[in-house]
This record gives structure tokens, C-alpha cells and sequence, in this order.
């Protein structure tokens, strides 16, 4: 993700880009990795994750 930073050169929409490209292959590569009840555990705590995620950017002033 670092790397990606960098590459982006501070553009926020080129790193948002580039970052959810790389998790979207991360998670099929972890997806093919996993049985069917694995699967249904990651898919839950990724759903955790990013209600988790969501919560803490309320708390902050919505991220911005």
C-alpha cells in the first residue's frame, strides 16, 4: 500500500483506484485458498472490517 501511495504521487483518486484494485486481487487470490465454510467466515469478518471502518470515520469527522 506504501508503494501505491508513492506511485500515486498525491493523487487521492489514482491511489483509491490503484488500492482497490489490489485488495479486489488479494481477496481472489485468498478466495481460492479457501473451503466453502472459510469463505463464509472471511466474508463475514471482512463485512465486520468494514462496519468497524465505517464507525471510526464518523467518529472522525466522516475521514475528511
Amino acid at each position: 500500500m506504501k508503494k501505491l501511495r508513492e506511485d500515486a504521487g498525491g493523487d487521492r483518486d489514482a491511489m483509491r483506484a490503484a488500492m482497490v484494485k489490489s485488495n479486489e486481487e488479494s481477496d481472489a487470490k485468498i478466495n481460492a485458498l479457501l473451503n466453502d465454510d472459510q469463505k463464509k467466515a472471511y466474508t463475514t469478518w471482512k463485512e465486520e472490517r468494514k462496519e468497524a471502518m465505517k464507525k471510526r470515520q464518523e467518529g472522525n469527522g466522516g475521514g475528511q
